[in-house]
């Protein structure tokens, strides 16, 4: 009991009755727990504290808290605004016997009188609250049924059934309605009911032949809790309509549901004036020659296409067919002609609603557009109010806000369905910007996101390690293996994070917590903690060197924001490049820039990170007018990508385009020989040159395509690029990396007859890189060859790219003749 007192007069409490007992100290007028029992009761005292909490005695003793009914606060400090406060303190709990027998139990406050304490009372069945709609879960489509052979006759008798009942085109829901119903009956009489023989398998493994289950295991509570508390979760129960009531009743619930999507989709009745006002500043997107191509007929194997593109059981439609179902069996249920052309001229659609598994009502939206382009709704509206805020601050009507001296001026952002807007505080631009808006205060977060981040940023981002934990306390009552917690923590535990970390460097100590309680999930059992047999950071290894391939927070975070800056750098005309470019570098770039004064939380955090992309990433030479020589990564020589030589005195503003022969587009060998050493003059000259006059661009050197990729970013920012054991098998190797005992036999085959065929090869040595074209006709007759040298070349790709370049070259020599190109590679 709560005495509110202090332990000593606990203690002179338990010397006047001469009873034993314990006592904890009181915080002013709040605690004071106080626990007395007999001489003849044995108590063992485990521990006790001011933070001790109930959660380990409901989860030991399988107690559930029942839900509130009415006033939700139980205590009152009863004194005067603002200085009230409010809280929930007393609640009742049932165990797994009562919710089975009570479902409907509720908890509600009384009035409280001459006490800060409200009573409350325990409802069996609560007033309030219907009997619980028993519809049925709708069933759907199952993939075990194409599994029999008898499935594709089962849909060609069920849907020729329904045919026959309905002879009409239009009804083809109907159809379709019939059809899944035949189906059901089907699946009874061929595989039974196979819901009931299930749930007894979940809970007795392979023992669970007799389908009988025995209530009396534990595994038995554990299971039956879990599926009424996800029956619970599931439902709505409650709902606040727009004064702010809530209503509880079903029919209330549904009455509010309905009326809230009539309202989004009712007519706001525009006049004419005002849909040319709004399609006037709407610049045309659609071109001549693409409306041209809209305007087409389809064809039936444009259709068949699209339908196979589709995922075969995700997102089943409300009739509970998935897209597998039509992919099997569409020469049986396929669109007739007619069909098709009713549903194009539907104009509108009726939606309806699920409560609780139950379908309810329907509206009748006025606020649409033809069917074909009715999903591009969210995206043609947001696009054309975009467009009247622009024509209206082009008009001086409204001015947007300014970062800083010459940065863009922004009046709006458009993030997911939200809009933010910004303007001057004047008269003159709220009437502009008259929108029927509520106002509401600032929230905390905006889209899972902090707005203010102050000092104390790990009590900030505490709400990542919550969601966190809240996932690891619903799977600790799971019985689950290794190979499924690998998954979990894979799947759900390290990708939590990933949202905060695009944006903000998260503190090392809260990392280093996520990753302690991946370690204890991973390491301990439901009942108790075990020895943890390997560190975390062995574990995060790679499969191939030993690990279990798990992430390491702090590297994952940095290449996430290095992901960030690769696109400021990538994308020089976006609005966010702009903006920052005007703040902290007017005068300079990215990759050189510094903190600059008062800076944002986000900029430090991008610059934390930049040392990925300096490690990473370098120019591709193409006209070589934006390298300078000296200063820029170029070479491909990971990470500082620069000469070995120093920097000469002579040519301090030194270009790439100054070591090319612009007449051949090759480098100039005697000019680059005597101003490099022979390592890199070599790698210079290994260097593709463009036969295009294109400006240079950066790509990244770690990936095939020259595209940042979250993966190769992690392995910089751990300090391990690669395994030794493959660079080795690059350098030793000619071509392949991983080469065959056996090398089988090159069968040349000929070509179509009138064409001919080119087949080219690379090899590299220690020379460098050694590429051969030849070209044969349809008979097997040579008819030309070429070959070519490319000092300092060593590694296979490169060395293939530019035999697949001399192959391309050679070709286009060739006139009136079919060619072929062919890679001769021996794996």
């Amino acid at each position: 009991m709560e005495t509110k007192c202090g332990r000593q007069k606990i203690d002179k409490l338990k010397c006047k009755l001469n009873i034993p007992g314990i006592g904890v100290e009181s915080k002013g007028k709040s605690g004071g727990l106080a626990l007395l029992w007999n001489k003849e009761i044995f108590v063992d005292l485990i521990s006790f504290s001011h933070n001790h909490i109930d959660a380990q005695t409901l989860e030991d003793c399988g107690l559930h808290d029942v839900p509130f009914s009415g006033y939700p606060f139980t205590w009152a400090n009863n004194r005067v605004r603002p200085h009230t406060v409010r809280k929930r303190l007393d609640r009742a709990c049932t165990n797994l016997s009562w919710n089975t027998r009570w479902p409907r139990t509720r908890v509600e406050p009384l009035d409280r009188i001459y006490s800060d304490h409200a009573p409350i009372s325990v409802w069996k069945n609560h007033p309030r609250l219907r009997a619980p709609n028993l519809t049925f879960k709708p069933r759907r489509f199952e993939d075990m049924w194409i599994k029999s052979k008898d499935c594709e006759q089962a849909v060609k008798d069920t849907w020729n059934e329904s045919i026959q009942k309905l002879e009409t085109a239009t009804d083809f829901g109907e159809r379709l309605e019939g059809c899944k119903l035949g189906l059901l009956k089907w699946s009874k009489k061929e595989f039974g009911d196979t819901r009931k023989r299930i749930e007894p398998r979940k809970l007795n493994g392979n023992n669970g032949e007799s389908g009988l289950v025995d209530r009396r295991r534990p595994e038995y509570d554990i299971f039956f809790t879990q599926k009424l508390h996800s029956k619970k979760t599931n439902q709505i129960e409650r709902i606040q309509d727009e004064v702010g009531q809530w209503c509880e009743d079903s029919t209330l619930v549904q009455g509010v549901i309905q009326c809230y999507f009539h309202t989004i989709f009712s007519s706001a009745k525009p006049t004419k004036e005002d849909l040319e006002e709004v399609i006037n500043v709407v610049p045309s997107r659609v071109s001549p020659e693409m409306n041209q191509q809209l305007l087409e007929k389809f064809i039936a194997e444009e259709v068949t296409l699209a339908l196979h593109q589709m995922f075969p059981f995700k997102s089943p439609g409300p009739d509970g067919m998935p897209p597998h179902f039509y992919q099997r069996f569409w020469h049986i249920v396929g669109f007739h002609c007619d069909v098709v052309a009713l549903v194009l001229r539907v104009s509108s659609v009726t939606y309806s609603f699920m409560l609780n598994r139950s379908q309810f009502g329907f509206v009748q939206p006025e606020r649409v557009i033809r069917h074909p382009f009715s999903p591009y709704l969210f995206i043609l509206c947001p696009e054309a109010f975009s467009c009247l805020l622009q024509a209206k601050e082009n008009k001086a009507e409204i001015r947007g806000v300014r970062v800083a001296r010459n940065a863009p001026p922004v009046s709006h952002l458009l993030f997911a369905d939200d809009t933010l807007i910004f303007c001057q505080a004047t008269n003159e631009a709220m009437r502009s910007l008259t929108l029927g808006v509520w106002i509401d205060s600032i929230p905390d977060k905006y889209l899972g996101l902090p707005y203010f981040i102050g000092r104390n940023k790990r009590d900030l981002f505490s709400f990542v390690r919550n969601r966190v934990w809240q996932c690891i306390s619903g799977w600790k009552e799971k019985f689950l293996l290794q190979v499924g917690k690998e998954i979990l923590i894979k799947s759900i535990i390290q990708s939590i994070p990933s949202y905060c970390m695009n944006c903000f460097r998260l503190p090392n100590s809260l990392l280093n917590e996520l990753e302690g309680l991946a370690a204890n999930f991973f390491w301990n059992d439901a009942e108790k903690k075990k020895i943890h047999w390997i560190s975390w950071g062995k574990m995060c290894r790679s499969k191939r060197d030993g690990g279990m391939g798990f992430r390491k927070l702090q590297a994952f975070n940095h290449a996430l924001l290095a992901k960030q800056g690769w696109r400021i750098i990538m994308n020089p005309d976006h609005l966010i490049f702009r903006i920052l470019k005007a703040r902290y570098f007017p005068k300079g770039d990215f990759l050189s820039a510094k903190s600059g004064y008062n800076p944002s939380y986000s900029w430090r955090s991008l610059l934390e990170a930049r040392f990925i992309i300096k490690a990473g990433s370098r120019w591709r030479v193409r006209d070589g007018s934006n390298i300078r020589v000296w200063k820029d990564p170029w070479l491909p020589r990971p990470t500082t990508f620069l000469q070995i030589m120093p920097p000469s005195l002579f040519l301090p503003d030194l270009r790439v385009s100054n070591l090319l022969d612009k007449d051949n587009r090759c480098w100039n060998s005697e000019l680059v020989e005597g101003i490099f050493c022979l390592e890199d003059s070599n790698l210079i000259k290994s260097i593709s040159v463009s036969n295009l006059a294109i400006p240079d661009f950066w790509v990244w050197h770690f990936n095939k395509n020259g595209k940042f990729s979250i993966k190769s970013a992690s392995h910089i920012a751990t300090k391990l690029p690669w395994g030794k054991s493959r660079l080795y098998l690059r350098e030793h190797n000619v071509v392949a990396t991983k080469p065959s005992s056996f090398p089988r036999e090159v069968q040349w085959q000929a070509p179509i007859n009138g064409a001919v065929k080119i087949n080219f090869d690379a090899a590299i040595s220690n020379k460098g890189c050694g590429v051969g074209v030849i070209m044969r006709d349809w008979k097997g007759q040579c008819i030309g060859w070429c070959t070519n040298l490319y000092p300092g070349v060593k590694d296979p790709e490169h060395g293939e790219a530019l035999a697949a370049r001399s192959a391309v070259e050679f070709a286009a020599n060739i006139h009136g003749s079919y060619a072929l190109l062919k890679e001769i590679a021996l794996l």
